[in-house]
């Protein structure tokens, strides 16, 4: 029978509280998952890079198509990433660490208002 462990991470904006279960005995993800930036949205060139990886031709069943397409649409917005926002991904995780030792701190003392004005 598996080992699974259970982690319930801090609580970020939403109300609602995460939780992430792993198998214990499973191997680790290498390769961190692919993430996207809203602000890529903003880039005069978004759109045709969007309409480029959309429109190649790919040969398969229906499914595959869609696959494949977003996995070469996936290169060109990373490609994009690099140019452009090199670093987007690590400010924003560096600003949700921040958050989560607010809120713990908060946690920790609630009644706090120097605390709570600091934060605001």
């Amino acid at each position: 029978m598996p080992v699974y462990m259970a982690y319930y991470p801090e609580e970020r904006i939403s109300d609602h509280w995460p939780l992430k279960l792993s198998s214990a005995n499973s191997p680790r993800r290498v390769k961190a998952a692919f993430k996207f930036c809203n602000v890529w949205a903003s880039h005069p060139n978004f759109i045709d890079i969007v309409k480029e990886g959309w429109g190649q031709n790919v040969e398969g069943c229906t499914m595959f198509k869609v696959v494949r397409k977003l996995k070469l649409l996936k290169q060109k917005l990373e490609a994009l990433n690099r140019s452009y926002f090199s670093n987007i991904i690590e400010e924003a995780d560096a600003d949700k660490m921040a958050l989560a030792v607010a809120q713990a701190e908060f946690h920790r003392n609630p009644l706090n208002v120097e605390l709570q004005l600091e934060e605001i």
